[in-house]
């Protein structure tokens, strides 16, 4: 968090997040790289003191390091490819004086040594995103200096080198999971081979090294997913408080309303269901709208997290 993007009454909750996400940046790279140390761990920990790795157990993560040097290099590919599927849904640079006199005057104050581009998109998802350029739909928001201080925030921030490096952990252990899980079968249908000619029925040595790995693996991959989600909710957070810093404490509640009106664009619902809290928001990237405004000390209506049922059976 850049001092320039400080808020005096929000410090205590920047304060927080920031050192929130600074621990998990470490953390779940860290928790990636030691994935052979855990399953070595769990395993030696199920078979009892005395245990040595065989030779293939040895094998299974051999190429552990090679498979991140791959993760990183597909990450690297994809986020180019976004710039050809930009393309496709004809993203254009937008030339428009006052958008970019708005967008000039918030890179100067955020002193950014560059005035990012405006890229417009009639089609698709996007209506609002920052690389190093500004991204935004086809949809009127309305609130646009709120929503592209928001961005700039992130700019400023340079999150999109954090998402990255979280990406490349995801993805690498996404690889080792399916393909452990590929190696399992195999070796179990091996096993059931060997059962059938042996009629011994003990579990093989390496079908059971497998099956302990995939499921580390898996367990790992789920805490990765839920961190790399909550560092997401993180940056958002930051981000707010940068976009607050930029247009000014009295105009928070310009940013909550930019929020509603993306959100109505996406999903067609009223404010009031997009207020609602559904009680999955460790699983999503964004934070809910109502908690953004409780953290900005913007008020909205209470509305509950479920709401009455009508005749209709609809909520």
């Amino acid at each position: 968090m850049f001092a320039r993007l400080w808020v005096q009454q929000l410090r205590s909750h920047i304060a927080r997040n920031f050192a929130w996400n600074t621990l998990l940046l470490v953390a779940l790279p860290a928790l990636y790289v030691l994935l052979p140390q855990l399953v070595a761990g769990a395993h030696g920990y199920l078979r009892g003191s005395g245990y040595v790795p065989s030779e293939f157990e040895r094998r299974v993560f051999a190429d552990h390091w090679m498979i991140m040097a791959i993760s990183a290099f597909l990450a690297l590919v994809i986020a180019e490819t976004q710039g050809f599927v930009l393309q496709r849904m004809k993203a254009t640079p937008f030339l428009n004086a006052k958008f970019q006199a708005l967008i000039a005057d918030l890179a100067q104050r955020a002193r950014l040594h560059y005035t990012p581009a405006i890229i417009f998109i009639p089609q698709g998802p996007v209506n609002a995103a920052a690389t190093q350029s500004l991204f935004f739909g086809g949809k009127a928001l309305g609130e646009e200096e709120a929503v592209f201080a928001h961005e700039m925030a992130h700019l400023v921030h340079r999150d999109v080198w954090p998402m990255l490096l979280l990406r490349i952990g995801s993805g690498g252990l996404a690889w080792q999971k399916w393909g452990l899980l590929v190696a399992m079968i195999i070796a179990g249908y091996e096993s059931i081979a060997q059962i059938g000619t042996t009629m011994q029925f003990a579990l093989p040595r390496e079908f059971a090294f497998l099956l302990v790995a995939w499921l580390v693996t898996w367990l790992v991959h789920a805490m990765y997913k839920l961190g790399e989600m909550a560092h997401s909710r993180g940056r958002e957070y930051l981000a707010d408080a940068g976009a607050i810093a930029l247009i000014g404490w009295d105009k928070r509640a310009q940013l909550i309303t930019a929020l509603l009106r993306v959100g109505h664009g996406q999903t067609g619902r009223s404010p009031f269901r997009l207020l609602r809290r559904t009680g999955q928001e460790i699983f999503m990237p964004h934070p809910a709208i109502v908690d953004r405004a409780e953290v900005l000390q913007v008020q909205v209506p209470k509305v509950p997290e479920r709401g009455p049922i009508d005749h209709d059976g609809v909520a």
